[in-house]
């Protein structure tokens, strides 16, 4: 994935594939839907996002997030 342009590499903030907690170190995972402390089909809404910002370029997208689960 690309970087965010308002937020530096050095972070290391990603966006990858994961459904909980434990497959995340402050990483953003994307999911179609979310369940009890985790999301669902991360794998899905990845690809559909890579494909996005791959076609329009990293600096032509802001994400928004709008569900956090605790």
């Amino acid at each position: 994935m690309a970087s965010n342009h308002k937020v530096s590499k050095s972070r290391k903030i990603l966006i990858h594939t994961g459904y909980t907690g434990a497959h995340t170190a402050g990483c953003l995972l994307p999911g179609c839907t979310a369940g009890t402390g985790r999301v669902n089909q991360s794998r899905v809404k990845y690809n559909e996002l890579k494909s996005t910002i791959d076609s329009k370029g990293s600096f032509f997208i802001d994400l928004n997030i709008h569900n956090f689960i605790k």
